[in-house]
């Protein structure tokens, strides 16, 4: 009788900690989840729209501004830096969602 007290402590301190270990799995996808859209939105403003976006200079007539090699140089290590970053959250949210 004694040992059942106990062993209803136990199963109920056991039982918070499962819950709790879930609820923690859930918080933690969703904060991947919500870094990974800021970082793939600032990923798509700096280098995905800049490179589609095109030029309508050709078709008012202005000659279009070229970025020097130095310039394109620094956009392309940025824009390495952040796909880097974009991918390495999706990499951590896949594996969070698997286990």
């Amino acid at each position: 009788m004694k040992y059942t007290h106990a062993l209803v402590a136990i199963e109920l301190i056991l039982g918070s900690l499962v819950i709790t270990g879930c609820e923690s799995k859930q918080h933690k996808l969703t904060r991947l989840q919500n870094d990974y859209a800021k970082a793939h939105a600032q990923y798509y403003t700096d280098c995905i729209a800049p490179a589609t976006a095109g030029d309508g200079g050709y078709i008012s007539g202005k000659k279009p501004t070229l970025p020097t090699p130095a310039q394109q140089k620094a956009q392309q290590q940025k824009c390495t830096v952040e796909g880097a970053k974009a991918g390495k959250l999706l990499d951590q949210i896949m594996a969070a969602e698997t286990k």
